[in-house]
């Protein structure tokens, strides 16, 4: 069963963060504020191995925090992570890099949430 989008970054993590995960590979990519959006995300790099336990009610560690500037540019990319049943999933994001960081209105590929073999590219070459 698909989830609701979350509506920001906010409840992004919020919907990410109801069981203790082990997180793996993170992708950030972005796209300027008046390029256009292809209908299913381009992953450019392998990511970044994240490598520990995101336990309930904990924030994401700001090392994959990407700066950027708050005008309107699309910030999305996907997380790969291992939950409690040692089952492997990744989660897809879009958002807007404007206050608040609200969803962005993409084509649902950006949203995909999907089972996946092992914790992502980056966790493949460590």
């Amino acid at each position: 069963m698909d989830r609701p989008r979350p509506q920001s970054a906010s409840s992004l993590h919020q919907q990410l963060r109801q069981t203790p995960a082990f997180v793996g590979t993170v992708i950030i990519q972005m796209i300027e504020p008046d390029a256009p959006v292809p209908q299913k995300p381009e992953y450019a790099e392998k990511g970044e191995f994240a490598g520990y336990v995101l336990q309930p009610n904990v924030t994401l560690e700001s090392s994959f925090i990407r700066p950027c500037a708050a005008d309107g540019r699309l910030v999305y990319g996907r997380i790969y992570y291992r939950d409690i049943f040692n089952k492997c999933h990744s989660n897809g994001f879009a958002l807007r890099a404007v206050s608040a960081m609200p969803a962005a209105q993409v084509p649902d590929a950006y949203w995909e949430d999907r089972e996946e073999p092992d914790l992502g590219p980056a966790a493949r070459s460590v």
